[in-house]
Order: structure tokens, then sequence, then C-alpha cells
């Protein structure tokens, strides 16, 4: 199973690279964390998703 994580998270990276380089590594990997931990919650999963996301985003004071 360790092996599949490692493969998946390693195309995903690849993706992100190419398509989207904007976008930060290490959110895409603790997006891809908090999913994998809450598979059985996707409400707690979704949550802190967006508070990962928040956290990213500047607020309008900051643009």
């Amino acid at each position: 199973m360790k092996k599949t994580k490692n493969e998946m998270l390693a195309v995903i990276e690849k993706l992100r690279e190419d398509k989207f380089p904007d976008l930060p590594a290490d959110l895409v990997a603790r997006i891809i964390e908090t999913e994998a931990d809450f598979m059985e919650n996707q409400v707690e999963a979704c949550k802190r998703v967006g508070q990962l996301v928040d956290q990213y985003i500047p607020s309008e004071g900051e643009r």
C-alpha cells in the first residue's frame, strides 16, 4: 500500500509541476494527506481542506 501511495503522490506532483506550477507543492500534499486521513468523514475532510486553502489565499488586506 505504501508503494502505491508514493506512486500516486509522485504522479500528482508531476501533474502539479506541469499544469499548475504556481500551486504550492506542500499545499497539494497536505490536501491529499487530509483527504486520506478523513476518507470515512467527507464533511470533515472538506472542512479541513477548506481551512488549508484559506491559509494560502491572501485576505483582502494583504493583496
